[in-house]
């Protein structure tokens, strides 16, 4: 489902990834994303990091934080973009880098800090950004699964599981969506 990875800025941030077909329910995908990626930790220069949501979610949209943060306060932010039939992923970090308190040499340890600010960015990025992209794809196919987890044994036979417009039938006969989302479900599916 994924496919392609861009680097591009934006007001939103960095595009990272674009999915090329936006999932049935949104906001469950979302938060089926944040609880897979909260789960996610990693290492760096011999400490485990876990990622905890510090928010606040805006739209499809949150604010992560790596703990323990030591040295470094670094904060992640990523989003989701929905634009026609394909979701955009959006990341931007935000990195402060704590420095010691220090009588002597505090111009001189300022100045390595900083010289080392983008090697340390680039590692961050290039640990998060692999992490990013499997919690997607976990989110994803957690969401898919989710899709028929609600309907009746009874209610699904082979052709529904294989026809989406079946099963958003369905949905719309025993009231679960409304005419409005059956429609433009509907419309998404026929083209």
């Amino acid at each position: 489902m994924l496919i392609k990875k861009n680097y591009m800025k934006s007001m939103q941030g960095l595009l990272i990834e674009t999915i090329k077909e936006v999932p049935w329910n949104l906001e469950l995908f979302f938060e089926n994303f944040i609880e897979i990626f909260t789960q996610k930790s990693l290492w760096h220069e011999g400490t485990k990091l876990q990622i905890i949501e510090n928010g606040p979610r805006e739209g499809l949209s949150s604010i992560f934080q790596l703990m323990p943060s030591g040295s470094s306060n670094t904060q992640v932010k990523i989003g989701f973009m929905e634009r026609g039939s394909v979701l955009e992923v959006f990341y931007d970090m935000n990195m402060e880098i704590v420095m010691p308190n220090m009588p002597f040499g505090k111009k001189m340890m300022k100045k390595m800090i900083e010289s080392q600010r983008g090697v340390i960015e680039k590692t961050m990025e290039n640990l998060l950004k692999p992490l990013i992209t499997v919690s997607i794809r976990e989110a994803l196919k957690k969401t898919e699964d989710d899709r028929y987890s609600d309907i009746p044994e009874s209610k699904v036979d082979s052709s529904t599981v294989q026809d989406p417009l079946k099963l958003l039938k369905l949905k719309f006969v025993e009231g679960e969506i409304s005419e409005e989302e059956y429609l433009r479900k509907k419309k998404i599916l026929e083209e």
